[in-house]
């Protein structure tokens, strides 16, 4: 037992690091515009940034580091009482295998989803499975009665104490770590407000940009404009495309904002013949001349790791189309001429990465929440405002009066 007592208590200190390092992460990629660094960049396979984006990284809303970091914290605490109290709570023995099991076939879960689902793995996430496998494998060899035993009777755990302490204990750590969570997300979001607020106010590098055709969400007189390039394949421009619609939805005389094509790759090529954000941008385009360019945006979006000929038909029926007429502008140069327009519109302002998106000409980068947006798009219209006044207040300059 004292042998693997110490190992018990080091993989919960480890595990209970590494979550809190996800947690941190999550964060920064949620909420502060924050991307992959060095380590979670590692491959083309691998995005940290992606995986915490997506639905496989929450549960209720709640990132599952924080629960993560609630579990070891807990594990380590019953570690110490077995250790110590070795009669307190009969059955820790059998908990600490039931739980073993449990993370760890929930850590094989998580490594095929996020493959599945992004496309990508998370290098980060997968120490932390490493740990729980490590816990179970420590569980197995330590139990009194063996490993076979203790999953014989596994769906017993629930009739022990210590089934229900660790219950208890549970559900009073984990609202801990996600105050925690709640408290550092509240002040990264503050001060990703605070900074954008800095930027817009700051109108000496904002440009007039045309929105020319491009499909407008919100009210034509709304006082002010975004204008975004961004690629349907991108997983940050599908996250500011929710968040853009969330924000509309929350005050929709707020804003008004219009969407541009961006493909990051060059869709006259042989590679892009194949590239399905090109396809997905001609879809796009061929919604838009039946009316239904927003519905195929949030389609697309929404579906964005699905993007074949065949599912490009099926969103098109799905969406109302005359699928025939659609898949005859797939083909159109007309389609792929406007698709070429807003490239290189976008060219021309030297956009490099997307989303790229202009809010009354203050140029931005990245993906931000919809509380942000609707922080900036106030700002946007006081500082709209104040140089107005500032126009309408200045003296009018006569006019020299030649000799």
């Amino acid at each position: 037992m004292k042998l693997s007592f110490y190992i018990f208590l080091i993989l919960a200190a480890l595990g209970a690091y590494m979550a809190d390092v996800l947690i941190d992460l999550h964060i920064s990629v949620n909420y502060a515009g924050g991307g992959d660094d060095a380590t979670c960049a590692a491959g083309s396979n691998f995005s940290c940034a992606d995986v915490l984006k997506s639905s496989l990284a929450s549960v209720f809303g709640i990132p599952i580091a924080v629960y993560g970091l609630a579990f070891y914290a807990v594990t380590a605490f019953l570690v110490c009482l077995r250790r110590f109290k070795e009669n307190l709570l009969p059955g820790l023995p059998d908990v600490f295998f039931a739980g073993g099991l449990i993370i760890t076939l929930y850590s094989i879960f998580l490594l095929i989803g996020s493959k599945v689902v992004v496309g990508k793995f998370c290098i980060r996430c997968m120490g932390l499975y490493g740990v729980n496998i490590a816990l179970f494998a420590t569980a197995w060899l330590s139990h009194p009665d063996g490993g076979r035993a203790a999953l014989g009777r596994v769906a017993k755990v629930v009739t022990l104490p210590g089934f229900w302490a660790t219950v208890l204990l549970l559900s009073i750590a984990t609202p801990s770590t996600q105050y925690r969570y709640s408290q550092a997300a509240d002040a990264a979001i503050k001060d990703q407000i605070e900074k954008k607020r800095i930027e817009i106010k700051n109108t000496a590098d904002n440009i007039d940009v045309d929105p020319g055709k491009s499909p407008m969400r919100g009210q034509e007189n709304a006082p002010v404009t975004i204008i975004e390039w961004a690629d349907f394949q991108c997983g940050y421009c599908q996250q500011m495309a929710f968040s853009l619609k969330a924000a509309l939805s929350k005050v929709p005389t707020a804003f008004k904002y219009h969407f541009k094509n961006y493909p990051l790759t060059n869709c006259s090529s042989n590679e892009g013949t194949v590239h399905r954000s090109c396809a997905a941008a001609i879809a796009f385009e061929c919604a838009k001349d039946q009316g239904k360019a927003w519905e195929m945006h949030d389609m697309l979006f929404t579906n964005n790791h699905a993007l074949e000929d065949d599912q490009l038909y099926q969103y098109s029926n799905m969406l109302g189309l005359d699928v025939e007429t659609f898949r005859s502008c797939l083909k159109d140069p007309k389609a792929h001429e406007r698709l070429k327009a807003d490239v290189e519109q976008g060219m021309k302002l030297k956009i490099e990465s997307t989303p790229t998106w202009y809010i009354n000409g203050s140029r931005q980068v990245g993906p931000v929440t919809p509380n942000v947006i609707l922080s900036m798009v106030q700002t946007a219209r006081e500082t709209a405002q104040n140089q107005s006044d500032k126009e309408k207040s200045a003296p009018a300059k006569i006019p020299s009066q030649q000799p």
